[in-house]
């Protein structure tokens, strides 16, 4: 990875970030710690999850724990 954050564009130190590949390999977004618990992705079969959560509950092999409308 180029350890380069898409959401806030910038640079980060070598291992500084994680990659999320969703919609079947098509897209690919790699993002920081900040933006990866900022950013939510919605799905209508999940819910609502940020970039984070989503990222960890495939790494672990768990379905994700969306976020309540009322948190959002």
């Amino acid at each position: 990875m180029a350890d380069h954050c898409f959401y806030c564009d910038t640079r980060r130190p070598k291992g500084g970030t994680n990659c999320l590949v969703i919609n079947g390999g098509t897209q690919w977004l790699e993002f920081c710690q900040p933006c990866g618990e900022r950013e939510l992705i919605h799905n209508p079969e999940i819910g609502t999850v940020t970039v984070a959560e989503l990222w960890l509950s495939l790494k672990e092999g768990r379905d994700p724990r969306p976020i309540d409308d009322d948190e959002i």
